[in-house]
């Protein structure tokens, strides 16, 4: 095995979680500015006290001993030499990350991934349904046990799959937050997997979202047009009465795309 070798911190910050250890906070920045602020203007001052030692030498004929001027020069280069070594270990200190000091990060939480690790709570708050519906929902769908949702060969399970595509539909979170909850390392791969699932949907289901699929609801829509009729005659929408009623539905996000996915409000409200 190869030893492992100390390095350097990076100049530019770095905030991913993984390198967090490795990373350099505000005070940091000001810290290190400092440092090497000094020994820049050390490494200047050092260069001057050379020259200076070298031209008292030349102007005594290299007679050191006797000549105060020479030993004045010396003192101040040693000196100077000292300061400038000081602010370099100083900086080699600050700046180098040893074995001893690093600070991995743990592993993520392997959470919501099942139905067996979801809370019911959690489960109708980011869904939309219940924990039971959502486990008949997938079972109907039949999902292949394993999903390879990348060139790579990534596998994922179908069920943590479906689970993330549906929070990602109900909700419109992020990929970032989504990679959150479910614990993952990052969030490429929560987005290849709801890209996948969607997709696996799409192609299962394309008869019913892309073919003559309104041909398969003409029978019941007499009763979808009184149901809205119902509602708009109730007395939070105007008690409006109607002789001919011939609405049976509206658009929803299918035909016209909206910022965030998902099946509606939440509360139904007038």
């Amino acid at each position: 095995m190869p030893p492992v070798r100390p390095y350097r911190r990076k100049t530019k910050r770095r905030t991913t979680y993984n390198e967090r250890y490795n990373a350099l906070s505000a005070l940091d920045v000001q810290t290190r500015d400092l440092i090497q602020g000094l020994w820049t203007q050390s490494a200047i001052e050092l260069k001057n006290a050379q020259s200076l030692l070298v031209l008292s030498f030349v102007t005594n004929n290299f007679q050191l001993m006797g000549s105060c001027l020479v030993l004045a020069m010396l003192v101040n280069y040693m000196n100077t030499l000292e300061q400038c070594q000081f602010f370099e270990s100083l900086d080699a200190e600050f700046m180098t990350v040893t074995l001893e000091q690093q600070i991995p990060g743990p592993n993520p939480t392997n959470q919501n991934r099942t139905f067996a690790l979801m809370n019911p709570r959690w489960c109708y708050s980011h869904t939309r349904f219940t924990l039971l519906q959502l486990w008949h929902l997938y079972n109907a769908l039949d999902f292949p046990a394993i999903f390879v949702v990348s060139d790579q060969r990534h596998r994922v399970s179908s069920e943590e799959a479906f689970i993330a595509t549906v929070v990602k539909l109900a909700s419109g979170l992020t990929n970032v937050a989504l990679r959150d909850l479910f614990g993952r390392f990052n969030d490429g791969l929560i987005s290849r997997m709801t890209n996948h699932t969607i997709n696996w949907l799409d192609e299962k289901c394309q008869p019913l979202l892309c073919d003559n699929s309104l041909a398969r609801w003409v029978h019941l829509f007499p009763e979808f047009a009184d149901a809205v009729a119902a509602k708009l005659n109730s007395p939070e929408y105007g008690n409006l009465v109607f002789r001919f009623f011939r609405i049976m539905g509206f658009l929803d996000c299918k035909i016209d795309e909206t910022c965030t996915p998902g099946s509606g409000p939440v509360f139904d409200e007038p």
